[in-house]
């Protein structure tokens, strides 16, 4: 910054006690060139700038907008995809389609009838166009999965802010019912099934959402699936607690595998009666 004709007014301090009255200084300039290290603000910005790009950052009003963009972006992407493979593949055509020439394609050449000189040269220059196809079409490939990916992450990351909370309430119906279900064992057994069922939910939502990245499955319905699969026991587990169910009831099995047991098991005369 260039400031031009004025004054700095300093306090010309004696000693070390600054409480002190002092004389003020004031020193008089024509130009003055002051610097300022600004270097952190814009590592801020920068900073700032890189997060709000990132789809993590973005509300869910936002990712409306977000996915749009991913929806057109590929959209000209895939319309473009197939052009460029075939335009590869046989440039003849692709010459004809883009002049929208008539012209009728020389008449093929039967392989027996070229000389064997030539006849290499023409499998060499076909084997190479091959494996540039080759490569260009797993370069492709890899593209298309690259963009299904994201744009699967994107869905289903704008989806499970409201599938999530979702979650919580069917969560809340299976604690609040194994609660009342289970009375005999403290809190230990309640909390031991209910990280188990946990655990469960955990790898099929993670199941799920990798099916969803490789483009096999909706990413809508990857994100509320879990959810709509966990409902029906979380509504049934509910049922069980209001009507006293005893459902964890440990002799109530033992009874019902009783005769089971029976069969497999002999009974032994006590050793003092032989």
């Amino acid at each position: 910054m260039v400031l031009y004709n004025g004054y700095i007014y300093e306090d010309n301090i004696k000693g070390g006690d600054a409480r002190q009255k002092q004389p003020d200084q004031a020193i008089k300039f024509d130009t003055l060139v002051s610097h300022f290290d600004i270097s952190e603000i814009i590592n801020q910005a920068i900073e700032k700038e890189q997060i709000t790009d990132d789809y993590r950052f973005n509300t869910y009003t936002e990712l409306n907008t977000t996915i749009a963009k991913i929806k057109k972006d590929n959209q000209t992407f895939f319309t473009t995809v197939s052009s460029d493979a075939m335009n590869q593949a046989n440039p003849v055509i692709g010459y004809m389609d883009q002049n929208k020439s008539k012209a009728k394609p020389k008449q093929q050449v039967k392989l027996d009838t070229v000389k064997s000189n030539k006849k290499l040269e023409m499998i060499y220059n076909a084997h190479n166009r091959l494996d540039n196809l080759k490569n260009t079409v797993d370069g492709k490939t890899t593209e298309i999965k690259q963009n299904v990916k994201y744009f699967s992450k994107v869905i289903i990351y704008q989806q499970r802010i409201l599938s999530y909370s979702v979650t919580c309430i069917i969560f809340f119906l299976i604690g609040a019912s194994l609660g009342s279900i289970i009375r005999k064992g403290g809190m230990g057994v309640p909390v031991i099934i209910a990280i188990v069922i946990f655990i469960i939910f955990y790898v099929m939502n993670l199941g799920i959402e990798n099916v969803a990245w490789g483009g096999t499955m909706d990413p809508y319905l990857a994100a509320w699936l879990p959810n709509m699969i966990l409902l029906p026991f979380g509504i049934w587990m509910t049922f069980k607690a209001l009507t006293d169910s005893q459902l964890f009831d440990a002799e109530k099995y033992k009874s019902f595998f009783k005769p089971i047991r029976k069969l497999f098991v002999k009974s032994e005369e006590h050793k003092r009666y032989q």
